[in-house]
């Protein structure tokens, strides 16, 4: 029997890694406290966070605020301003969210622009469009669709993004 040479991680890979690490043991503690139901119909300011494993950026860390109110006996619907840097990429997001229980589901509008080596597009190209993320507990699923914007160097093209959501 043989076996392959192990080689360490790439240093992108440990970076990744790294980042999802941090993300979750930093953010599990306010993501509970940010499930906990509240009897207070009042509009509020929450805070939305997480990780983000998916094409093009790889691996990402969002961050956000939305405002929201109580709209259901164990939820809340609102309106969300999200920022999401990450390996390959970043963007920007204006998001509709919604929250019943351990269900949570956002939609919105993104600017998201590649750097360094995304995956599946090249690199320092601008996209807008629109995504759907759906999480259960902590964990779940991303789906984009964003049209590239035309500059000198490159025409228009889409992209599909497909992604594992962790968090909030």
């Amino acid at each position: 029997m043989r076996f392959l040479p192990l080689r360490p991680p790439r240093p992108k890979t440990r970076a990744a890694a790294l980042l999802v690490a941090l993300a979750a043991a930093l953010l599990a503690p306010a993501a509970a406290r940010a499930q906990e139901t509240d009897d207070d119909p009042r509009p509020r300011w929450v805070p939305l966070f997480g990780a983000r494993l998916g094409n093009p950026q790889i691996v990402s860390a969002y961050f956000g605020v939305g405002h929201v109110e109580k709209r259901y006996e164990s939820g809340w619907t609102g309106t969300a301003l999200v920022v999401e840097p990450g390996i390959g990429g970043g963007q920007v997001s204006v998001a509709r969210v919604s929250d019943v229980g351990v269900f949570s589901a956002r939609v919105q509008a993104s600017l998201l622009r590649t750097w360094g080596d995304p995956w599946g597009v090249g690199p320092n190209r601008t996209y807008l469009g629109a995504e759907a993320r759906a999480v259960a507990g902590f964990v779940g699923f991303g789906v984009g669709a964003y049209a590239r914007l035309p500059d000198d160097e490159v025409e228009m093209g889409g992209l599909l993004s497909l992604s594992l959501v962790f968090g909030v």
